[in-house]
C-alpha cells in the first residue's frame, strides 16, 4: 500500500516536488504524534492547573468509590463524564499513577479521534496529500504549550507521593 502511495507522486520514475513535500508531511505527522505520546506519558504532571487538578482528583475518586458519580466528589458539571476522566480512572487503578493513567487515556482518545477523522476524510474522497495536510492541522492544537505548565511547576509537590 505505501509503495502505491509514493508511486502516485512519481513522474518518469522520479519523485516529484509534491511527492517530496508529501514525504516531509508524513515525517511531520510522525514527529507530532511522537511528541503527543511523549508529552502524555512523561510530561503530564507538569501541566497542572485548576481544571487539570480537578480532573485528576475526579478520576482518583471514581476509582476509589467504583462509581462514575462518586458521593465524595461534588460535580458541578458532567464535563468529566464525556472526557478521558472515566478511562483515566481505570488506568489509574491499573498503574497506581494518575498522570500515567490520564496519559494513556488521552492517547487512546487521540487515536479514536484520528481514526474517525481519517475515515471522514476518506468519505470526502480526498487525496493522500490532502489527508496528510488535514492530519497536520488536526495534530497542531496538541502541540501548543499550555499556561498550566508554568502553574504545574508550583503545584507539583502537592501531587507527589
Amino acid at each position: 500500500m505505501s509503495y502505491n502511495l509514493i508511486n502516485q507522486f512519481k513522474k518518469d520514475n522520479k519523485i516529484t516536488p509534491k511527492g517530496i513535500l508529501f514525504i516531509f508531511m508524513l515525517f511531520v505527522i510522525v514527529v507530532q504524534s511522537a511528541i503527543i505520546i511523549y508529552s502524555n506519558l512523561f510530561e503530564l504532571e507538569h501541566h497542572l492547573g485548576f481544571d487539570a487538578s480537578s480532573a485528576y482528583l475526579q478520576a482518583v475518586e471514581i476509582w476509589r468509590c467504583k462509581s462514575l458519580v462518586p458521593s465524595t466528589f461534588a460535580l458541578t458539571t458532567t464535563l468529566g463524564l464525556d472526557s478521558p476522566t472515566p478511562l483515566a480512572a481505570l488506568f489509574y487503578g491499573i498503574t497506581g499513577n494518575i498522570f500515567l493513567g490520564f496519559g494513556i487515556a488521552n492517547i487512546i482518545l487521540d487515536v479514536v479521534i484520528a481514526v474517525i477523522f481519517y475515515n471522514l476524510l476518506k468519505e470526502f474522497k480526498l487525496s493522500a496529500f490532502e489527508i496528510a495536510l488535514g492530519f497536520i492541522f488536526l495534530l497542531c492544537p496538541f502541540m501548543t504549550r499550555s499556561e498550566e505548565r508554568r502553574v504545574g511547576k508550583e503545584c507539583r509537590s502537592r501531587w507527589s507521593p
